[in-house]
């Protein structure tokens, strides 16, 4: 062992020890220290029970102790306030960081269905300009079909079924086209409901 490590004694009877720490005590000392004292002291040997039993009627020593400063718990209390300041700020920042995501998934929600809202609104308006020029080609099939009917039959009918058939099959195109593409633009939407709902 060291001279400078720390050492302990195993095998001490807890009531000696606390007779010995007593005995510090009353002394004014630490239990280091008297037990120096009491090791090297050559007046008596160790094992002299008179001397233990006169240090243990030995009244004991003061202790002193600071007086308590009014500024210590103003000081404590100060310090307690700042942690909790510090807690506080902490807790509104992590609310601040939620909101703020809240907030863009909302304005992002909006935008999105503000995109939506005018995007049904062009394929509305594109389904009435479909609508006028079905129509328009309605009412200009309906003359020529009067016509045809109101002309002797011939190679003239043939054109003009013809025309009529790819004038319908136009119609339908875009009638398709339209149907197509709001369902696309609604399906879309519908899956950004789900995903801002499921947030």
């Amino acid at each position: 062992m060291t001279a400078g490590a720390p050492w302990s004694v195993k095998g001490i009877d807890p009531k000696a020890r606390e007779i010995a720490k007593d005995l510090a005590r009353r002394s004014g000392m630490t239990l280091g220290e008297w037990l120096n004292q009491v090791i090297m002291d050559d007046g008596s040997a160790p094992d002299d029970p008179a001397r233990y039993a006169a240090l243990a009627r030995e009244p004991a020593a003061p202790r002193l102790e600071a007086a308590q400063h009014p500024g210590d718990e103003l000081s404590r209390v100060t310090a307690a306030l700042g942690q909790l300041t510090a807690r506080i700020e902490e807790a509104e920042q992590r609310s601040t960081l939620a909101i703020s995501g809240v907030d863009e998934s909302v304005s992002s929600l909006i935008s999105r269905l503000d995109a939506g809202e005018r995007e049904q609104t062009a394929v509305a308006a594109r389904f009435e300009g479909v609508a006028e020029e079905v129509k328009a080609d309605h009412e200009r099939l309906a003359e020529r079909l009067r016509r045809i009917e109101g002309e002797a039959a011939g190679p003239r009918s043939a054109e003009a079924l013809h025309a009529l058939e790819a004038t319908v099959a136009k119609v339908a195109d875009h009638v398709y086209a339209g149907e197509d593409r709001t369902g696309e633009a609604l399906a879309a939407l519908r899956q950004d409901l789900e995903t801002v709902s499921e947030r």
